[in-house]
């Protein structure tokens, strides 16, 4: 008998320390888990701040071979930055196109760099899995660089650049935007319409997730960059950095989220 009741107090001590953890998880001032803050938030329909690449400010000269009437910059041209020490990648955030000045010089200002190594994921829909993910894999990804797109199919590249969603009010069955959310361990997911609140994604579409894996606030302060490969097909190419890396920030924490949540569902945004 003593050996039952010592059981049986055990297990009843269990069982209630295992059910305040799990009432506590319910409720967004007592949650402890990231998860569990994540998906109360959620609720008040709040996404909490990913992972930010520092940005910085930089004048390009190049210095042709040739004489072409302009050179195209690509976006996501890659440079090099270095900050105590460690070199990291960084992009441009934008396409450029540069035509000669009346110096006869090919210059173009105010190119923001963001840091981040360009990351692109591919995943064939297929509507009869009812369990299919969109997903961002990566826990540092930075979603303000993210670009959606839909391609037709793995033979028609025709493709459709989607937007993310803001106002649902604005939104009809053939919206092309996507729903962003945070998952669990930190990760993104991308959601696509149902075909009445926005553009369902049809059987065979190939969509396309592309954006930067960042380091966050390690970059920030980063002074000098460089070239990695060719810019615009050249490779004699000045950088002059006009403003210094800033910006880069570590994803959301909990307290965070529990402190802007409940305000920012009370402004409605």
């Amino acid at each position: 008998f003593d050996v039952l009741l010592d059981l049986l107090s055990y297990n009843t001590h269990y069982n209630a320390f295992y059910a305040n953890m799990v009432a506590n998880e319910m409720f967004l001032d007592s949650a402890t888990l990231r998860n569990s803050v994540v998906a109360r938030a959620k609720h008040l329909g709040y996404l909490p701040r990913s992972t930010k690449g520092s940005k910085a400010a930089v004048t390009l000269t190049i210095t042709p071979t040739d004489s072409p009437a302009s050179i195209s910059i690509p976006k996501n041209t890659q440079f090099q930055g270095e900050v105590g020490g460690i070199s990291y990648i960084w992009c441009t955030q934008n396409s450029h196109s540069v035509n000669i000045n009346a110096n006869g010089v090919y210059t173009v200002s105010d190119v923001t760099l963001t840091q981040g190594i360009p990351s692109t994921f591919r995943y064939t829909a297929n509507t009869g899995d009812t369990d299919q993910r969109f997903l961002l894999p990566n826990a540092n990804t930075d979603t303000d660089q993210l670009s959606v797109t839909v391609q037709v199919s793995a033979s028609d590249t025709d493709s459709t650049v989607y937007t993310k969603a803001n106002d649902i009010t604005t939104i009809n069955s053939t919206s092309t935007i996507y729903f962003l959310e945070e998952i669990e361990n930190g990760r993104y997911e991308i959601q696509f319409g149902d075909g009445v609140l926005g553009k369902a994604v049809s059987n065979g579409n190939i969509v396309i997730l592309s954006s930067l894996i960042c380091d966050a606030n390690a970059t920030n302060d980063a002074k000098s960059f460089s070239v990695v490969s060719e810019v615009g097909g050249y490779s004699n190419v000045k950088v002059v950095t006009t403003s210094t890396a800033t910006g880069g920030a570590a994803a959301a924490d909990i307290e965070e989220i529990k402190f802007n949540a409940p305000k920012s569902f009370e402004s409605q945004n």
